[in-house]
């Protein structure tokens, strides 16, 4: 894969935080959780030869309620998302466009979640060579001092340094949440293509986004909240290329292979 494939199931897409939309009321506050995932691509998931890099760069956009916590009571969860895959020379492409997802965030995004995302916005600038990255370059900034939120930005929250638990793992354990394939980033990606590895990367993001809603008491839920599960109902139609009764059993082989056990997470 050289191209970038680009995934969404939002209705305005270049407009997320439906800021442009002056006929309708004032859209409630979303949290945004942002992931960026590696893995390998391949015709044949089993054959390790002649594999290709692939990034995936995912935002998912969690609605709140303005005065209380939201109350999850099942699987189905409404979100927005969007999500690029990559490869090669579009590598740069897909790092302008979790830039512009980014500078959006900052902006218009109640909270900004990620999960260690200094680094991720190292590694995005690195991706795109020469190229500009303004979103990034200002997230950085705020994000090294999030500490002290500042009026008209969004709070930032990284799942990686701020929440109580040793690791994201102990974390999903404690708040009830059995994370999907790619929950770990620096675990090895077997995603048999794009549209597999932009549905990881966006369970990824979703898993940070309900850690952090919860920490914050901006949700919460009384069951276990099954990331796979909640992808299967509410996304799989996003990716046409995957059929939905196929979606379940081909996210449950990935997570065998790429996640690893929960216990083994790294802060």
């Amino acid at each position: 894969m050289t191209g970038a494939a680009r995934y969404t199931n939002l209705a305005w897409p270049g407009d997320p935080y439906r800021t442009g939309q002056q006929l309708f009321r004032k859209p409630g506050p979303m949290l945004a959780a942002f992931t960026l995932a590696s893995g390998t691509l391949a015709s044949d998931p089993a054959d390790d030869a002649g594999r290709e890099a692939l990034v995936s760069a995912a935002m998912v956009y969690l609605p709140l309620h303005r005065t209380r916590a939201i109350l999850v009571t099942g699987q189905a969860i409404a979100f927005g998302f969007q999500v690029t895959t990559a490869g090669g020379t579009a590598l740069p492409g897909l790092a302008q466009a979790a830039d512009l997802d980014l500078a959006r965030a900052r902006r218009h995004a109640a909270i900004l979640a990620g999960h260690l995302l200094a680094d991720d916005l190292t590694r995005l600038q690195a991706l795109a060579g020469e190229a500009v990255l303004r979103g990034v370059a200002a997230t950085e900034r705020d994000w090294a001092t999030r500490q002290t939120p500042v009026k008209g930005k969004a709070m930032m929250i990284d799942c990686g340094a701020d929440l109580p638990a040793r690791s994201l793992g102990q974390a999903c354990r404690q708040a009830q949440i059995i994370p999907g394939a790619g929950w770990d980033k620096t675990a090895p990606g077997r995603a048999a293509d794009s549209e597999l590895a932009a549905a990881l990367a966006v369970g990824r993001a979703l898993m940070l986004a309900l850690l952090s809603a919860r920490h914050l008491g901006r949700a919460s839920w009384q069951q276990d909240l099954d990331i796979t599960e909640i992808i299967t109902a509410s996304a799989w139609d996003c990716f046409p290329r995957l059929r939905a009764n196929e979606a379940s059993n081909a996210a449950r082989q990935a997570l065998a292979l790429a996640a690893g056990p929960v216990t083994g997470g790294a802060k």
